[in-house]
């Protein structure tokens, strides 16, 4: 929003909203590894998505590495990553 990295929270988006979204995500995450297991491949360990709304461009990072999933949650991964965006999003402003 107006070039900044926001959560959920900080957009004040509604917790049934949220949990839709998040719903969504888990689903198509399902048939990620679907689609993987059919075809004989690797499941993606890592997931990052990133829409930059104001160019209309998707990109996405794959990592396969299962230290990953040892070492931190889910929720740590995110913040990891939320924090890592913010960092840049601060360098652009400089």
């Amino acid at each position: 929003k107006e070039g900044k990295v926001l959560t959920l929270n900080e957009l004040n988006i509604v917790n049934g909203e949220a949990m839709g979204f998040l719903k969504t995500g888990t689903q198509e995450l399902e048939k990620i590894k679907m689609l993987c297991e059919e075809n004989q491949r690797k499941i993606p360990t890592e997931i990052k998505m990133y829409y930059d709304v104001k160019t209309g461009r998707f990109d996405a990072e794959y990592k396969y590495d299962e230290e990953c999933l040892r070492k931190m949650s889910s929720g740590e991964i995110f913040m990891k990553w939320y924090e890592e965006i913010k960092g840049n999003e601060m360098k652009g402003e400089e």
